[in-house]
């Protein structure tokens, strides 16, 4: 406040005798003058004479109460009102003045500012060195002098630690110079009282001089007249204490350059014996998230999204980052909440009053009768115990000047506080530093309030005091308010304050993922910043974007505080980020949501897990966590665990399964957010609760595996969605009402060709008109969806839609409920078109288009239940052998694929079933493993994921799904006991499976998709129907029989370990592309009827060749097929099974006859013709004669038992 005016009666107005006191604010300057006679006879008092600059109130106190006379004047200035200049805040301070530069609660020295200790720069009673240079935080201080021996390193009484200017020579010079300039820029030049003379030229980062204003020199002493950059005592009389921060008002001169400033020369003349100190020079330079607003005046100084003053524990109802409650009584741009240098209580300045308890002390007495003792001597182990006339608060002064008695060098003494003058503690030791008169020793008291100290003589010599001082009030935490901790808050106890630390509480998330906000680079900086107001917040999440004092944005604020309900400054309540309710938001609270097992733990894997290192940089990050954690969300369900309380959605709440109690206490002691019933240590802050290894044995044993699988696929139990593992091979199971699962990272998005094949089994309610069951997909971009196939009610539809734009056409055909189908759609764009199919069991439907490429979103692939909003119904049923590859697959490929599952062999997608590369045999390609995105064989499913086998590690999340089944898809076909093929009861999954009835199964009886079965006989099995495959094998000692006049056909692959038996006229069909693999005893049974009379000639050729063991290899290559064995009629049998005899007569009832056997592979004449007999070997392909063997009846039976012949026969000829 300013105040000036006129006074004819005793007291100025305002003041009441000897008792109150007129308060106008900070006071920096000003004058009493009054005509009449004051108690001391002088007509004049500057202001320091009877004002208490600890808290800058005028009174009288000095005065005593005998009146001052009549016609007094007085003028009181207070600079931070009176000059013109920048208030960034808008708090009505300027910033010259202003200690809190953007209003957000933290002092600016807290607040990205600094103070050099000039302690740490050059030492005490030690000239500077010319070039020396030294460390500070963000520069580096160079100190230039053009004579040392005139400045050196000075203790100045409660100005702290200065540099002394002294020196008889005329305009020495001390320069100091930045490596980074330096600004917002304070320091002071005391004890002008004696003539002295210095100029001051500070230049900016363009080094260019600056002309000090007004703005410039907020204080200056009233024995100090300045003239442009130059100053000097006016009047040597007056006594100035250099030494004392009250006497600044007389022989003090404050500077200001809020600006850049590159360096400051001091150019000094300071007399014979006299002397100016350099005292406090601040700065502030900190720009901690490098958006080139310095944290003093940046409201998010680590731009996280979430308000400095919300960070450092105060109240902001809107979000806007400013105080609620701007109150300012002192005017230091301090509001009043949170001004722990308070005026609401008095300050005080006094001595030690007396000798309490002394112990080996002499002399101790006041002689000079203002409440101290001219000194005391402390004996060697002695101790000196002072007691105070006032209670000192915790954080103030005592200065204590003690003198040394005899010798020299330095002495140990130790300094104690007590409240009582009985219980002493907080003691600190210190070392003298003799330099030649005495010392003064500033000891800061801390753990509470004090009444007394007891200094003791730890040294072997005799130690002299002479005085004990104390001060507060400026610099008191007398308001009871917790300024400390607001404005200091450091949750993890980093070093870093919580402002500019980027994961406060030490978990390794960065505070901008716990606020919920957006940091797609992982650098703990919210994205997408902007700043219109240029206050440092980033406008996205600024209640108050444009600073005009309206919250328009409140509703996207990261983090609003609740009311202050105690007045004390902190808020009660965060109502928002703060997943249990309880103590601190989510980013200062070590277990976030109450579970008893802490963020570090549950944001990490389980295997994996990496302790912290304890370690911290600059940004407040553990060492072991610099890129941040990015948060494990087990059960896929959008909310991370460490804000989940059923991490795995097995409906069991993390709490229940964490190996701890299953209750909260609600009692916190140590203020970290982790419950006491779960804190393991509550004496310190221990982020992840004690654990030391963070290897499995450690992490069960603290947190439960009941079903022991967590080195075997599985998880702990507060992640194993499983409380029984499932079975090694299973099928996904949806109930239709939560169950779903998700791909995060889609394996069709971003492709313009891919193939995607899956088998279901729909078990749900009947699917009427109007109706749409989403299967699977990826939001508009490709789904699967069921319907009402309206023609027949024992059937549904399947069909597959594609997306461009908001729409795309479908294709799909009709499928049995309650059966396994398999569903395959590929798709291909040829740079204008996207042509797709859909293939049901192989069959693949006609070709559907779309224009241009396949839509790409941001969604998931989910199966079972679509993201977001949709009409679909949920999916109930089951899912099995999930594939994607990127590549459009051709139909040769998608058939072979089907009915097996896959493996890698040789880098190509090979069959487990059929061990065959697909291929594509027109062009024949080989399908590689590399273009095999994604597949899921639903094996060895624990925890809440099912593996990707394709190697690409791509897992497929399980949601809410708590129950899966035994695999009972047609992997292949195959028998579980003899019997006939169209019996139900004959194959493993009969009641889920179409083998039986395979052409009905399909409605059009054309249509069928047997062609493309792949089917294992490990039984004797009879069919009285065309059976048709890809693949076939019959297992040894083993049968497939025809009944009839049947084929039996193959397209691919045909393992023969046992019988194949051909009765009547059936046959085996191998078709161009079916290769042969056999066991020794692998044959089929082959009857052919030839004539009986053994006149007539039989020319043939036999189907079959020896048994033998035969590998798989391509038979049908342009070259002779080797795997073919040769063939002797000695294999040959009667339609009865018995063994062919044969004779050498010329004929022989029942018997064949050797003259008349023959082959004929070369020649041109009857000669050519060759005789064989029943040993000979005869080459497949070649042919041969025979004569019947005479027995009654037209025709007889011969039973061609062996391996069949396949593939490629060459015959030279």
């Amino acid at each position: 406040s300013n105040a000036t005016g006129t006074s004819s009666t005793a007291l100025p107005p305002g003041l009441t005798d000897g008792v109150d006191a007129i308060y106008f604010g900070e006071i920096d300057n000003g004058s009493f003058m009054c005509t009449g006679n004051p108690i001391n006879g002088s007509p004049s008092y500057v202001l320091s004479e009877i004002v208490d600059v600890s808290n800058w109130e005028l009174e009288n106190s000095l005065l005593s109460t005998t009146p001052l006379g009549g016609g007094c004047t007085y003028s009181i200035m207070d600079p931070c009102t009176d000059i013109s200049g920048t208030d960034s805040d808008g708090d009505g301070i300027n910033d010259a003045c202003d200690e809190d530069e953007d209003n957000d609660g933290i002092p600016d020295y807290l607040d990205g500012c600094s103070t050099i200790d000039i302690a740490n720069t050059i030492a005490i009673g030690i000239p500077i060195t010319d070039g020396s240079s030294y460390s500070l935080e963000e520069t580096t201080i160079t100190y230039n002098t053009t004579n040392p021996n005139t400045n050196y390193g000075y203790v100045a009484g409660n100005q702290g630690n200065a540099i002394r200017f002294q020196g008889s020579t005329l305009n020495e010079e001390l320069e100091l110079g930045f490596s980074v300039p330096i600004q917002n820029v304070n320091f002071k030049l005391t004890d002008f009282d004696q003539g002295e003379q210095v100029t001051v030229n500070a230049y900016d980062d363009l080094n260019n001089l600056i002309n000090l204003t007004s703005n410039n020199v907020p204080l200056k002493g009233s024995l100090v007249d300045r003239t442009g950059n130059f100053f000097e005592n006016n009047d040597s009389a007056p006594e100035s204490d250099g030494d004392d921060e009250a006497d600044d008002i007389k022989g003090g001169v404050h500077f200001y350059f809020p600006g850049a400033i590159s360096r400051i020369v001091f150019i000094y003349n300071t007399g014979g014996g006299q002397s100016i100190r350099f005292t406090e020079l601040n700065y502030c330079l900190k720009d901690s998230d490098g958006d080139s607003i310095l944290d003093f005046r940046d409201i998010d100084s680590d731009n996280d999204g979430i308000p400095d003053l919300v960070e450092a524990g105060g109240v902001d109802l809107d979000g806007d980052g400013y105080i609620e409650n701007p109150a300012d009584n002192n005017g230091n741009g301090i509001p009043d909440i949170y001004d722990f240098r308070c005026t609401n209580s008095p300050s005080a300045n006094g001595w030690a009053t007396s000798v309490h308890n002394s112990v080996n002390t002499s002399n101790a007495n006041d002689a000079l009768g203002n409440g101290t003792f001219s000194y005391a001597d402390i004996g060697v182990g002695g101790s000196l115990e002072l007691q105070f006339s006032d209670i000192i608060p915790a954080g103030n002064n005592v200065i204590i000047r003690h003198v040394r008695q005899s010798g020299s060098g330095q002495l140990p003494f130790m300094v104690e506080r007590s409240s009582d003058g009985i219980t002493y503690s907080n003691d600190e030791s210190f070392l003298t530093s003799f330099n030649g008169s005495y010392e003064v020793l500033s000891y800061v008291l801390i753990g509470g309030n004090t009444s007394y100290v007891k200094i003791t003589n730890l040294s072997s010599e005799t130690l002299g005091i002479d005085y004990a001082k104390y001060s507060y009030g400026l610099n008191a935490d007398c308001s009871g308010i917790n300024g400390v901790l607001i404005t200091n808050l450091d949750n993890d106890n980093d070093g870093i304050a919580n402002s500019r630390d980027l994961d406060s509480d030490n978990d390794g998330i960065f505070d901008v993922i716990e606020a919920n906000l957006p940091d797609t680079d992982n650098n703990g900086l919210a994205d997408n910043f902007a700043d219109i107001d240029s206050d440092g917040f980033n406008d996205n999440y600024d209640g108050d974007v444009g600073n005009d004092g309206v919250a328009e944005n409140m509703t996207s604020a990261a983090i609003i505080t609740g009311n202050d309900t105690d007045a004390d400054g902190i808020p009660n309540t965060y109502p928002n980020v703060n997943q249990d309710s309880n103590g601190y938001p989510n980013p200062f609270d070590i277990d976030a949501d109450d579970d008893g097992i802490p963020d570090n733990i549950e944001a990490q894997p389980t295997l994996g897990y990496i302790v912290p290192a304890g370690a911290f940089n600059f940004n407040g990050l553990d060492t072991a966590y610099l890129s941040g954690i990015y948060p494990e969300d087990t059960d896929v369900d959008g909310i991370p665990d460490y804000l989940d309380s059923d991490s795995d959605s097995d409906g069991t709440p993390d709490i229940q399964e964490n190996g701890d109690v299953n209750a909260i206490s609600n009692i916190d002691i140590d203020s970290d957010g982790l419950d006491d019933a779960f804190d393991s240590d509550t004496s310190s802050y221990d982020v992840n609760d004690e654990i030391s290894s963070g290897n499995s044995t450690d992490m069960v044993a603290a947190f439960g595996d009941a079903d022991g699988d967590l080195l075997t696929g599985g998880d702990l139990d507060y992640r194993d969605l499983f409380d029984i593992n499932p079975p090694a091979v299973a099928a996904l199971d949806f109930d239709g009402i939560d169950d779903y699962a998700e791909i995060s990272n889609s394996p069709i998005d971003g492709y313009t060709d891919f193939t995607m094949s899956a088998w279901i089994k729909y078990d749900g309610p009947e699917i009427t008109a109007g109706d749409r069951v989403f299967v699977m997909g990826q939001k508009g971009v490709f789904e699967i969806i069921l319907s009402n196939w309206g023609s027949n009610p024992d059937f549904e539809a399947i069909s597959s839609k594609f997306y461009t734009g908001f729409s795309g056409p479908s294709s799909g055909w009709a499928f049995k409920p309650d059966s396994w189908v398999n569903i395959t759609v590929t798709a291909s764009f040829d740079g204008t078109d996207t042509t797709f199919r859909i293939y049901k069991n192989g069959f693949a439907g006609g070709v559907g288009t779309i224009s241009g490429a396949v839509n790409s979103t941001e969604n998931p692939f989910r199966l079972g239940i679509i993201n977001g909003t949709s009409t679909y119904q949920n999916f109930e049923g089951w899912i099995d052998e999930l594939r994607f590859f990127d590549s459009y697959l051709t139909e040769d490929q998608v058939r072979r694929l089907i009915y097996q599952e896959i493996e890698n062999i040789g880098g190509n997608v090979t069959g487990k079933s059929v061990p065959q590369a697909i291929k594509d045999d027109p062009t024949d390609t080989v399908l590689s493993w590399s273009l095999l995105n994604s597949y899921y064989d639903m094996s060895d499913i624990q925890a809440n994921k099912v593996p990707d086998v394709s190697g690409n590690n791509k897992s497929l999340r399980l949601a809410n799904m708590t129950t899966l089944q035994q695999q009972t898809a047609p992997m292949p076909f195959e028998t579980i006991q003899d019997g006939d093929w169209a019996t139900e009861a004959t194959w493993e999954h009969g009641d889920v499976w179409d083998i039986e009835d395979l052409e009905a199964a399909a409605v059009v009886p054309s249509q069928s998709t047997e062609p493309w079965s792949i089917v294992h006989i490990h039984h004797n099995i009879t069919t009285s129907k065309k059976r048709e495959a890809l693949g076939m094998v019959i297992d040894a000692d083993k049968s497939l029989t025809t009944i009839g006049d049947i084929e039996i056909k193959n397209n691919w692959y045909l393992q023969l370990d046992g019988t194949l038996d051909l009765t009547d006229d059936s046959q085996l069909i191998q078709t161009e592309n079916s290769d042969l693999v056999t066991s020794a005893a692998g044959k089929i049974l082959r009857r052919q009827e030839g004539n009986n009379n053994h006149f007539w000639y039989n020319y043939w050729t036999s189907p079959v060749g020896a048994t033998g063991v035969t590998t798989l290899s391509d038979n049908n290559g342009p070259t002779n097929n080797t795997n073919n064995s040769a063939f002797n009629l000695n294999m040959l049998k009667d339609g009865l099974g018995t063994d062919i005899q044969f004779t050498s007569a010329f004929d022989e009832v029942g018997k064949i006859s050797r003259s008349w056997l023959y082959n004929f592979q070369n020649g041109i004449t009857y000669y050519d013709w060759v005789n064989i007999d029943e040993t000979t070997p005869i080459a497949p392909g070649v042919g041969y004669t025979q004569k019947g063997t005479g027995n009654a009846g037209t025709e007889q039976q011969y039973l061609f038992e062996g391996k069949p012949n396949n593939g490629t026969i060459l015959i030279t000829a």
